[in-house]
């Protein structure tokens, strides 16, 4: 998706705030906490999808 990003629009860091919450929430969390953590969750989607070569 990201080698697409001149046409999709859809570099890495908009991949982590679209997946990062699905991914990466916890089930049991009140709103303000899950809202917290949604920079977090982006931040490790982005890191795992910049670096999918040496992770993967």
């Amino acid at each position: 998706v990201t080698q697409n990003e001149k046409d999709n629009l859809m570099n890495a860091e908009n991949l982590g705030i679209v997946f990062g919450p699905t991914l990466m929430r916890a089930p049991d969390l009140d709103a303000m906490t899950a809202l917290n953590d949604i920079r977090y969750q982006r931040q490790v989607v982005e890191l795992l999808i910049k670096n999918e070569d040496i992770l993967f």
